[in-house]
């Protein structure tokens, strides 16, 4: 039995987002989010007219309005498949649970949402904004982010721990000059040096800095350099040894 056939008995809940996304609504209106997420994730992500119809006759203390309006609220709609919401289709596409219509059409609807989200255009938007290196176009490269997205496995492509990549990627380039990569290869991430290899939560020792002036002194010396000092050294350094990452 494949994971599309298993049936889901737990998922990973944002207690913090939910909280702060809630914190308006009435208790009732609340209980009917939650009600609708686990529907969500026992439909294996959408939720149709169907499964909403059976949340109301499960839930008849709960009143039809209420259901309407939350779930219009905060998720989004596919004219064939249903309402979805983006952190459930990307926890159930990570984990391998996602339902989809044969791998190709089920990956092309769910690109197809994804790029539509305001969610993941705002989140493209502020990586964009932050990247120093050559950068996608400002609103077609939206695409690229969500296929790297809907691929990845991981679940380390999110947007703390891509900011901390790109920042980690930024300071590299203005410390030691090392070369940015451009946005794309960033996204795609096929050798796992960038926002896969978890160096962006990692503080740069002395060891490394040694061993990183260590190779650049000898290139220097390899292309016919020469330095008095120290200062002129680094600075030499500075202005024309790059090394890729």
């Amino acid at each position: 039995m494949t994971k599309e056939e298993t049936k889901i008995f737990h998922y990973k809940h944002y207690i913090n987002e939910f909280l702060a996304d809630t914190y308006i609504h009435s208790s009732l209106e609340k209980y009917a989010y939650l009600t609708i997420i686990w529907e969500a994730y026992r439909q294996k992500g959408y939720v149709n007219n169907k499964s909403l119809d059976r949340l109301m006759e499960l839930n008849p203390d709960i009143p039809s309005e209420t259901y309407q309006y939350m779930i219009q609220k905060y998720f989004e709609v596919d004219d064939k498949l249903g309402y979805w919401h983006q952190k459930i289709i990307d926890e159930l596409n990570r984990t391998g649970y996602l339902k989809k219509s044969g791998e190709k059409g089920g990956n092309a609807t769910a690109l197809k949402n994804m790029i539509k989200s305001d969610s993941n255009i705002d989140e493209y938007n502020r990586i964009w904004k932050a990247y120093k290196g050559t950068r996608l176009h400002s609103e077609r490269g939206v695409e690229q982010y969500c296929k790297a997205k809907l691929e990845d496995k991981t679940g380390l492509f999110n947007i703390n721990n891509l900011l901390k990549s790109v920042n980690w990627l930024n300071d590299r380039f203005k410390n030691d000059n090392i070369n940015i990569p451009m946005m794309a290869t960033f996204f795609n991430d096929r050798d796992g040096k960038y926002w896969k290899s978890g160096n962006a939560n990692q503080k740069q020792t002395s060891e490394d800095k040694l061993e990183y002036v260590s190779r650049a002194s000898k290139w220097l010396i390899e292309n016919s350099y020469n330095w008095s000092n120290l200062t002129e050294r680094n600075d030499l350094i500075k202005q024309h040894y790059k090394e890729e990452l």
